[in-house]
């Protein structure tokens, strides 16, 4: 059906069926024609419609597909008029023109608990999905694309491309808790908390990401969704069907996972440390536990007190086990701090091998150049921040005119914002878009 058919039957559908709701509504259509936004505010229907057009650009361009849409997508925003009266609705409907799926938010006052970004990836996945199947009857059961999908979807539409958060993959490779690829693919993160579900987000991102990586990555995941009605329940297998390779043996898919998970914890080995973040490592160094006695007992030394622990049985092996990370961290280290921690592992190489000529000179001397960049780099951050804080902001008066009339129209624009929620869920838009 032609898509333009499509909307304007459903517009008809939902003034005759909702008259009292949507009848005198003015409405915003997206600019691909498939976002129908109905509400009071034509600041909140033109933003929401243009998100919704974006992060649907951002799916597509993930899926490698750019086909037509069949299903109109209709929006309704208007505040709650009660606590107890927000809501958030998500439906399916068979409509005379056709299928139409519907999103209706009451307006509360956070208004990030709608989950915009989530409900229009949600809507295009599940158009994606059905676009050339039958249309669905009225009260006939649907199946939505993966929660990780839909998840990985908006945070990479946030992020704008594929970065992924390498601390957390390391910290969880780190702590050996990675988790299960079936377990991961079989849990409805729905009733988490945000903390979870954000962590929930960016595992979701890494399993796209390497999705994408694989064979005819994108290709494969695209059939993916289109063929998820498909699924009986069953991702791992519904994911493996679509990429055969990850179905080798029965391990398979866990030590892909396990892999990827890993190589995707050290990439950011190639960024260097900022000079506070080397600092602070170097610091963490330069004070070591040693062995005192027999019975292990153990105390702290810093290195300018060196003559205080040569002659402790440990002393040799931890002078070289320091000057290791020593050489790990100049891998790291700001640039500014180059010739510093290579002083330093020369002077733990020397106490290594049990040479201590001109090391206390040499411990004076690195000190020194440490203290002058480290003051250096703290008068630089003072002098940014008096700047940031004092600067006189001049300027011509080519653009008054305009600035005048752009501050008029904002004036206007916030008067005509009677509601609460409504401006909260505006100034909500604006900071996802």
């Amino acid at each position: 059906m032609n898509p333009r058919w499509a909307l304007l039957l459903a517009l008809f559908w939902l003034a005759g069926s909702h008259a009292d709701a949507l009848e005198l509504t003015p409405r915003t259509v997206s600019g691909s024609r498939q976002f129908i936004v109905f509400s009071p505010d034509a600041a909140l229907r033109n933003r929401a419609a243009s998100l919704a057009d974006d992060l649907k650009a951002s799916i597509l361009e993930i899926l490698g597909d750019t086909g037509s849409w069949r299903i109109p997508v209709v929006i309704s925003l208007k505040p709650a008029e009660t606590a107890a009266a927000e809501s958030v609705a998500f439906r399916l409907f068979e409509t005379a023109g056709g299928s139409s799926i519907q999103i209706s938010i009451q307006i509360g006052e956070n208004p990030a608990d709608a989950h915009f970004q989530e409900l229009i990836a949600r809507a295009v996945l599940l158009e994606y999905s059905l676009r050339n199947r039958p249309a669905i009857k009225g009260g006939e059961a649907y199946v939505e694309a993966p929660w990780w999908l839909t998840a990985a979807m908006v945070q990479m539409f946030a992020t704008r491309g594929l970065e992924v958060e390498t601390g957390l993959y390391r910290s969880v490779v780190g702590s050996e808790k990675v988790p299960e690829i079936k377990e991961f693919l079989m849990t409805n993160n729905a009733g988490l908390g945000s903390t979870a579900r954000a962590v929930d987000a960016s595992y979701a991102v890494c399993l796209v990401r390497l999705l994408i990586e694989q064979p005819n990555g994108r290709a494969n995941l695209a059939r993916l969704v289109r063929n998820w009605p498909d699924s009986q329940g069953d991702p791992v297998g519904a994911l493996t069907k679509e990429f055969p390779g990850l179905a080798a043996s029965p391990t398979a898919l866990q030590k892909w996972w396990t892999v990827n998970l890993a190589r995707l914890s050290v990439l950011d080995r190639y960024k260097g440390l900022s000079s506070e973040a080397t600092e602070k490592e170097l610091s963490a160094l330069l004070r070591f536990d040693l062995v005192l006695n027999k019975a292990g007992d153990k105390r702290a030394f810093d290195l300018g007190k060196f003559e205080e622990f040569t002659k402790l049985p440990a002393f040799k092996s931890t002078m070289a086990r320091v000057q290791s990370a020593m050489v790990r961290l100049s891998l790291q280290t700001n640039a500014l701090y180059r010739p510093i921690i290579a002083d330093y592992e020369q002077i733990f190489s020397s106490l290594a091998r049990g040479k201590f000529k001109g090391v206390v000179e040499q411990i004076d001397e690195v000190t020194r150049y440490r203290a002058a960049v480290t003051n250096r780099m703290s008068a630089i951050a003072d002098y940014l921040n008096w700047y940031e804080a004092t600067q006189v902001n001049t300027r011509s008066a080519a653009f008054d005119g305009f600035l005048k009339a752009a501050s008029e129209l904002m004036v206007q624009e916030d008067k005509s914002r009677s509601n609460g929620a409504v401006k909260n869920y505006l100034d909500q838009l604006e900071r996802e878009f």
